[in-house]
């Protein structure tokens, strides 16, 4: 998305964001929440313990994902989650941004989690409407009315632990940090007779990729750990990716 039409706005939205007011800024319970996280597959599963904290701070409350569109199938699958709306992690057009944002008016949320700071995230949820915008402060983090510094390139502590220490700024927290799934046992039971496995066994899955290099271990690692893992009868190991 090209961001040149945003400049004739940049001070509106400066402005207005300032004195924008309402009963739900000040983080009371929220009833309908959007939760955005569109990046790398691997960083979506970690928020998993950050959506549980909202939900349980906020009970009876309807919790709506966004998320990259290979995401979406996994997402419905996450306990607490009532909605998927897939957007892609990419540069959007201006009118792709002013449509989705229309979109998003319409089911009237009241609180929005942006775990993932972009700029098209961060206008969308202000052009939607949503009193209560919680993120972090780059990319146009002006925008939010809850900001946290973003630290993560510090590596200081787990990507789950930063993921509730946002959530944590409208004090929403968890004991829980789980990163599980509810999937229907007969899809589990029929993939594992695909590969030739049975559900008594000990299984153990190995994804040897990354998409980011910096993250990536070597092959070597890799094969060291297969073998001290395959020399135990208990265990089966699979490889995934």
């Amino acid at each position: 998305m090209s961001f040149i039409p945003w400049l004739v706005f940049t001070r509106y939205f400066y402005v207005s964001s300032l004195i924008i007011y309402s009963k739900n800024t000040s983080g009371s319970m929220a009833n309908n929440i959007l939760a955005i996280r569109n990046d790398r597959f691997g960083e979506f599963l970690l928020n998993i313990p950050a959506f549980r904290a909202l939900k349980q701070a906020n009970p009876g409350s309807r919790l709506t994902l966004m998320v990259n569109p290979y995401a979406a199938d996994l997402a419905k699958h996450i306990d607490g989650v009532d909605e998927v709306v897939r957007w892609e992690n990419r540069k959007h057009s201006f009118k792709d941004v002013l449509k989705l944002s229309s979109e998003l008016k319409k089911k009237r949320f009241d609180l929005c989690v942006i775990f993932n700071p972009t700029k098209e995230s961060n206008i969308i949820s202000y052009l939607a409407g949503i009193p209560l915008r919680l993120g972090y402060s780059r990319k146009w983090g002006f925008l939010l009315n809850r900001r946290l510094a973003d630290k993560k390139a510090l590596a200081e502590k787990h990507e789950v632990e930063y993921n509730l220490d946002l959530v944590r700024l409208i004090g929403a927290d968890i004991q829980d940090k789980a990163l599980s799934l509810s999937v229907n046992d007969d899809i589990i039971i029929n993939s594992l007779k695909a590969l030739g496995l049975s559900g008594n066994q000990g299984l153990v899955a190995i994804h040897p990729w990354t998409s980011d290099p910096v993250k990536q271990w070597q092959p070597e690692q890799f094969r060291k750990l297969a073998q001290e893992l395959i020399a135990d009868p208990a265990l089966k190991l699979v490889v995934i990716g």
